[in-house]
């Protein structure tokens, strides 16, 4: 590598040890990563959920873990609540309920169509409202279900009426609103009137996923919209809300659960389950269960009531694989009675009238409806097709409705000006930037830096260097997940001083010329300094990662495996936690391409690092445009780029090699959180620079 080389050739070519590459090679069997063995897919049957044994534990991982959804879904920040501008228009009339149609915009240009069913009794006082996403049925709320399917429903007892076999999504709506609530029963991306965005084949590019735009992000803003639509409605009672969906509408009923404060009762069905996690586009997202599951997921919404049903799907084992775990978290609550589940075997895939008469009694106790129990489904008459569409020859869909493309582009402009209103310019914008990259740090990158409970270390080899020093190969494993880091450790004669943490492309090898150590390692020997070489993954010894992206959707292989950039840095925090716990002070090298990944590991590793010397390599992620490009980092563009998430961090800061983005970003940071900023170097200028940090 060149940089090796300007170094040996401005510190010289003395030799320390003839025989560098056996220590340096040959870690063996025991340097197995699980991340080489298997990625994680939605299909896996694990996802596991340990409740916590206390309350305090679960407020801090419900905190962690809200915030790891709400960057997922790509919103954090939440964007601005814009004019909703909504237009209720008067629809069909049937026994004790009207069924309204339904237009607003959740975003400017992007629309939201359903379904508003009102009681239309005299009831007097503030009424419950009810929130109803659907699932991936056909057509979605203008659902109707052919003869054949209709005929089989009410034969084998999952329906009593022809009707609620035609229809159970409306027969749903229905219901509650004879029940007294007030229903609205909104399209999915993509489904019914909901355009021109369409539902599935979208958001795969690579700017989508640098700035996490995703169908869940439209989906789950969609529905927090709906929300202030409907408590926007004259007479309804902010205290009494519901959401109930199946499938993929189940998906949307605890994700809305997880960020949304307001809802008061939860019932998503043949979703929640430690098995199959959602098979669709609208579901999935970068980081979204990464480390965890829908199950632990719907538990964000504990202690309030939440009951979940399932089938012969995969929610087939809920009641032996979920909801024990679910019943022991809110019993450390105090809330024991908040929850409930229920299997129904006999049954495939569905919301049929034995499930929707559980969701009923369930809202009917929490909502205090006042119903008689049991809460029996009655007949009711369907609206057709043509009565539900809030679109017909006089009422057309508005030509300012944006596309994917439009859309994006429009939501962009939003980001970009509110990151200019958070840019650290000033010392209270420069703390409030550290605060707001907390998460960012913990989801994006991986951080923190790991205590050390959280790692092991095995030696797997020790040879003497001239003088007394030694060099020690070891493999360092993270306890949690089996990721291990290979790594060479140069410990000095007597005391370690500092240690400094050296990352390069050559990995390990870098310190080694022709099988002796580069004047660097032994000038930094020689005054008392470690060093610790690593290699990173899919670097020297360490083996490529099994996780290959989905090019039809990224996020498919990233909502459940960390991107590769990701576990980079995090093998980096790993190694730094391991330095820290050697000395301390320590210090950070970055060299070439891995420079980027020092100074992302730098900023998560928040005060650890007291000295860096980095070479930015003039990287930025908004240059790449391939969703296969090993430093992809989704939601990169949303939180700055690689100088917006580089702020924080600790100690003086070295760099060549910046970019004009980076640079501002820095250099605005520091000067406003020190009064000093980075020192800027020309690439020539590397080896000078290392040399100071070493002494």
């Amino acid at each position: 590598m060149l940089l090796n080389f300007l170094i040996s050739l401005a510190l010289g070519a003395d030799a320390v040890t003839p025989d560098g590459p056996d220590i340096v090679l040959g870690l063996g069997e025991g340097s197995s990563d699980r991340r080489a063995v298997k990625a994680r897919t939605l299909n896996d049957t694990d996802f596991d959920f340990v409740p916590p044994t206390n309350a305090a534990a679960w407020k801090s991982r419900a905190s962690d873990l809200k915030l790891q959804v709400q960057i997922a879904c790509g919103l954090y920040p939440y964007p601005a609540k814009t004019p909703l501008n909504a237009t209720i228009r008067p629809g069909a009339v049937r026994d004790g309920y009207r069924v309204d149609k339904v237009v607003f915009e959740s975003l400017p240009g992007h629309l939201v169509t359903g379904n508003l069913y009102v009681p239309t009794d005299k009831a007097s006082g503030l009424r419950p409202a009810v929130l109803c996403p659907h699932g991936h049925w056909a057509n979605g709320r203008f659902f109707s279900a052919p003869d054949a399917t209709v005929a089989s429903e009410l034969k084998n007892g999952a329906e009593k009426t022809p009707e609620g076999a035609r229809s159970p999504l409306q027969a749903r709506c229905a219901q509650l609103a004879r029940m007294g609530c007030v229903v609205f029963h909104h399209d999915m991306v993509g489904y019914a009137d909901n355009g021109p965005i369409a539902h599935r084949g979208g958001y795969a590019d690579t700017s989508s996923q640098l700035r996490l735009h995703s169908t869940m992000m439209l989906q789950t803003w969609n529905s927090i919209r709906a929300l202030d639509f409907m408590l926007a409605l004259p007479g309804i009672d902010p205290a009494r809300i519901g959401v109930t969906g199946a499938s993929g509408g189940g998906t949307q009923t605890f994700i809305l659960g997880a960020l949304d404060p307001r809802p008061a009762v939860a019932f998503p069905a043949v979703m929640v389950s430690t098995r199959m996690q959602g098979g669709c586009v609208c579901e999935n997202a970068s980081y979204l269960r990464i480390a965890t599951g829908n199950v632990e997921i719907a538990a964000l919404f504990a202690p309030k009531p939440m009951a979940v049903s399932g089938a012969n799907d995969w929610t087939v084992a809920i009641e032996t694989h979920g909801l024990p775990q679910l019943k022991s978290l809110y019993g450390t609550l105090g809330s024991p009675k908040n929850i409930a589940g229920k299997c129904w075997p006999e049954f495939g895939h569905n919301y049929n009238q034995v499930a929707r008469e559980s969701m009923y009694s369930w809202f009917n106790k929490h909502l205090k409806l006042g119903a008689p129990e049991p809460v029996l489904e009655q007949p009711f008459v369907l609206v057709p097709q043509a009565e539900l569409s809030t679109y017909d020859t006089n009422y057309k869909r508005p030509s300012t409705s944006l596309d994917e493309l439009s859309l994006n582009q429009s939501l962009a402009k939003m980001e970009d000006a509110d990151l200019k209103e958070r840019f650290p310019d000033s010392t209270a914008k420069a703390q409030a930037w550290k605060k707001h990259l907390e998460p960012v740090h913990k989801v994006l990158l991986g951080g923190p830096v790991p205590t050390p409970s959280l790692y092991t270390v095995e030696i797997k080899g020790t040879r003497p260097l001239a003088g007394g020093a030694t060099i020690e190969s070891k493999m360092i494993r993270r306890t949690e997940d089996g990721a291990v880091v290979p790594a060479l450790f140069l410990r000095p004669v007597g005391d370690v001083k500092s240690t400094l943490v050296w990352v390069h492309p050559e990995g390990k090898k870098s310190l080694f010329n022709k099988g002796k150590l580069i004047p660097a390692a032994t000038e930094a020997l020689n005054g008392g300094t470690a060093i610790l070489a690593i290699d990173l993954l899919g670097f020297g010894e360490s083996p490529a990662p099994k996780a290959t992206v989905d090019t039809k959707f990224p996020a498919y292989t990233w909502c459940y495996n960390r991107p590769l950039i990701t576990e980079r840095v995090r093998d980096l925090l790993l190694a730094l936690a391991h330095a820290r716990d050697q000395s301390k002070p320590v210090k950070l090298a970055g060299f070439g391409a891995l420079g980027p990944i020092a100074l992302l590991a730098r900023s998560a590793a928040g005060e650890l690092v007291t000295a860096s010397v980095i070479d930015a390599n003039q990287f930025s992620f908004a240059s790449i445009n391939d969703t296969t490009h090993p430093d992809l980092l989704p939601g990169a563009l949303r939180y700055g780029d690689l100088g917006g998430l580089a702020c924080g961090g600790n100690g003086s800061l070295t760099l060549s090699g910046t970019s004009d983005s980076t640079k501002a970003w820095l250099t605005a940071y520091y000067k406003a959180i020190s009064g000093q900023t980075p020192k800027y170097i020309a690439p020539e200028r590397m080896a000078d620079e290392v040399q100071v940090l070493i002494r």
